[in-house]
């Protein structure tokens, strides 16, 4: 099937949050009706993954799970290499582009990518980033959309002023 008239939407975690991250799926499906829903579970092998995508486990959500196992040869290669050098946080960071690509790689999805970290609740649709992005190939939030004072202009100095929890790709 082609999912040209869907957004894919992810995540990364690890599978002691995986709970966390179907939850922050629940909630982006209630609030979006046409997307292809992904996770990318960094720590779980290749029985994981099969486990998780044929028993249910998504409660009806339609969630495609996939491991560093299911990468390919290339990916599978540095994200492995990382993994002797970072810990589950840096990984997720790395996982969220190396699963961007991964879902865009296959042209029976949609053009759209879009990453949400795993604690992150959906409230309302997000149709107008959407359609804000039809001539753009990237979408970027900032942590802040007011001005900043003191204790939040130092966590931006710390993390800077772009949000990377939530990132919306345009493969066009």
């Amino acid at each position: 099937m082609i999912y040209k008239n869907y957004t894919n939407v992810f995540t990364v975690c690890t599978y002691s949050y995986l709970n966390l991250a179907l939850v922050a799926m629940k909630s982006f499906t209630e609030n979006n009706h046409t997307s292809r829903n992904f996770i990318f579970v960094i720590d779980a092998g290749f029985e994981a993954i099969s486990y998780l995508n044929n028993h249910n486990i998504s409660r009806s959500l339609e969630i495609i799970f996939f491991g560093v196992d299911q990468l390919s040869k290339n990916y599978k290669s540095i994200f492995t290499k990382a993994s002797s050098y970072f810990d589950s946080m840096e990984l997720c960071s790395l996982a969220k582009y190396i699963g961007t690509d991964h879902i865009l790689s296959s042209i029976e999805n949609s053009n759209l990518c879009t990453y949400i970290d795993a604690d992150t609740f959906f409230l309302s649709s997000i149709k107008k980033s959407l359609e804000f992005l039809k001539d753009k190939s990237l979408l970027v939030t900032p942590h802040y959309v007011e001005p900043a004072y003191t204790k939040s202009q130092l966590l931006c100095l710390r993390s800077g002023w772009i949000n990377s929890g939530f990132l919306i790709f345009n493969r066009e």
